[in-house]
């Protein structure tokens, strides 16, 4: 996209994320991306001053040793690209594990894949489930509160698990879907939910961040 008062060429990259790559902290996921961009010979913008820093935008981090579908960051050319082209371009050259699955014209919401996202989706995989599952969950679900204490790093904080999970639903055996609340009020994690229901995760995978964007592209 080409805003016109100022020449600014805004694309949005979605990709996914597993293998080797779901083991790459997120400062170091930066540093791969600029050099994906750079090897597949994209004009990437990068800022001014004495430091001149890429011109990518990001959603919070995907934790590390979590997989991640419909993953996405927002990035600034100096000219315009066609669309395929990017894609292609990228995947040639993409780190083992990631796949860009396509590139698309950034609106108004670009560079604010964080400010402005609403909720995020994840698919929980765990070793096994049984009736009691159900129960706990469908216990958890009926209540209007549910009041936790979590641990972060060295911190432990006070939260309402019922009012962060927007819906929990159990998909299959060994599969949990669900979507968490973000923003101000996004101090959940899918492994709570897993703790309060005395499941143990095999697999996390962050399967999309919503925002105003949604609307653009159903």
């Amino acid at each position: 996209m080409t805003d016109r008062n100022t020449e600014r060429f805004l694309y949005r990259i979605v990709y996914s994320r597993t293998g080797p790559a779901r083991f790459t902290p997120h400062q170091d996921s930066i540093t791969g991306w600029e050099r994906t961009f750079r090897r597949a010979r994209l004009p990437l913008s990068y800022s001014q001053g004495y430091s001149p820093k890429p011109q990518l935008r990001f959603p919070p981090p995907v934790p590390v040793g979590h997989c991640a579908t419909n993953e996405m960051l927002d990035c600034e050319f100096s000219e315009g690209v066609e669309l395929g082209q990017i894609s292609k371009s990228m995947n040639e050259v993409v780190p083992e594990g990631l796949i860009v699955s396509e590139a698309r014209v950034a609106g108004p919401s670009y560079g604010k894949l964080t400010s402005q996202i609403t909720s995020i989706d994840y698919l929980a995989t765990v070793a096994s489930m049984d009736r009691s599952t159900s129960t706990r969950l469908n216990s958890f679900l009926q209540k209007e509160h549910q009041v936790t204490e979590v641990t972060r790093g060295l911190k432990t904080k006070i939260i309402d698990l019922r009012r962060a999970f927007i819906s929990i639903k159990i998909l299959n055996d060994q599969q949990i879907g669900m979507t968490i609340v973000a923003g101000s009020g996004g101090s959940a994690r899918p492994e709570d939910i897993l703790s309060l229901l005395d499941l143990t995760p095999v697999r996390m995978t962050r399967t999309g961040v919503h925002g105003p964007w949604d609307d653009c592209h159903r």
